[in-house]
């Protein structure tokens, strides 16, 4: 490829969405592609701020984080370009259809606000959506984690999941079934991309 491609994988807190894009890296770098994972929020100073916010050690109104995810985004939106350009496939943990999804949750937050702030993103060549249900969610989250962060609770998720679906409908994103193990999920993400792949 002359050109990169864009990936990115949303879904619930739980999902699996890290998993996936280190199973789809290491499949596609067996393939011989050059690979970049990354996500969000990023490493920056500003998604340092957000990661604060999650684990509850600082406290940012909703409008105020979805402005700061949108200034992660920006930050984070010309390093996916630069890796595009080198010919890499960039793969994203999370990206602008998680703000649309979990900071609506709030009602004084709409889909048209967020895509304001967020008019700058670029468009994903692939954006795939792990469907795993709440409870295998929350299953997952009290396996591995100590202390919850902001959004891992039922009711929150159960507002986000039902964003999600319009998120999905709207945005046209491909579902995968995120309920069964690990490497039955990658093996449907890696015959999706594949799939494009032969086709560009």
């Amino acid at each position: 490829m002359k050109k990169g491609v864009f990936i990115v994988l949303e879904g619930l807190d739980g999902s699996g969405i890290t998993t996936q894009c280190l199973e789809l890296g290491k499949n596609l770098s067996s393939l011989g592609y050059k690979v970049y994972i990354t996500g969000e929020p990023t490493n920056s100073v500003i998604g340092c701020l957000i990661r604060s916010c999650l684990s509850g050690w600082i406290f940012f109104n909703n409008k105020v984080l979805a402005l700061l995810y949108a200034a992660d985004r920006l930050l984070h939106v010309e390093k996916i370009k630069s890796k595009i350009e080198e010919g890499y496939i960039v793969i994203s943990g999370r990206y602008l259809f998680s703000s649309l999804a979990y900071q609506s949750i709030d009602p004084e937050i709409s889909f048209e606000w967020i895509k304001e702030l967020n008019k700058f993103a670029i468009k994903p060549d692939i954006a795939i959506f792990i469907d795993t249900s709440i409870d295998e969610c929350l299953r997952r989250i009290n396996l591995g984690k100590p202390r919850k962060e902001l959004f891992e609770d039922r009711s929150k998720l159960e507002a986000i999941r039902a964003n999600f679906e319009r998120v999905v409908r709207e945005e046209n994103l491909i579902v995968v079934d995120g309920n069964r193990s690990i490497q039955e999920v990658a093996q449907d993400i890696k015959k999706i991309v594949i799939d494009y792949l032969t086709r560009i």
